[in-house]
């Protein structure tokens, strides 16, 4: 006696079925995002870039900003990171290579 349906096309069709099925439920069930602000604000990419706890990381992003010539996203990323390394007492030798920085942002804008 064999283990196989006689009917194996019944089975292969039932499966398409309860995929397409689960795939029609899926597509109704996920809202739809086409209307939801994107992050291009100002203002939401502050608050995305507040979670952002690496100042080194912030100082990278702002050479990036620079080299596109956006001084006004390289400024807000060192003042940033030198928020971060203030509110973490870091050292005064490090925040001034920030500040030096920042002051040099500011002159090419």
């Amino acid at each position: 006696m064999s283990d196989t349906p006689k009917n194996g096309t019944s089975f292969v069709t039932k499966v398409v079925v309860v995929a397409v099925a689960i795939g029609a439920l899926i597509s109704y069930l996920t809202p739809n995002t086409d209307g939801l602000a994107r992050f291009d604000t100002a203002i939401n990419r502050i608050f995305i870039l507040s979670f952002v706890q690496n100042p080194e990381g912030l100082y990278m992003a702002s050479e990036i900003w620079e080299s596109e010539k956006r001084y006004d996203f390289a400024i807000r990323e060192m003042r940033l990171a030198i928020g971060l390394l203030e509110m973490h007492n870091a050292d005064p030798a490090v925040i001034k290579r920030y500040k030096d920085r920042l002051g040099s942002l500011r002159q090419m804008k």
